[in-house]
């Protein structure tokens, strides 16, 4: 869980225990970001 109430995780996106810019592609091959994984619907209904 999250210590932010407002906080998302992502799984896969730890990176050196920093905050990953999820703007970015996963890789180059994929056309995938980090913020496709990110369920919009379920976190507005949370909240």
């Amino acid at each position: 869980m999250p210590e932010i109430d407002s906080a998302y995780y992502i799984k896969g996106s730890e990176q050196d225990g920093v905050v990953r810019d999820i703007c970015q592609y996963k890789s180059a091959f994929s056309g995938r970001r980090w913020l496709d994984d990110f369920d919009y619907v379920s976190f507005l209904n949370q909240v």
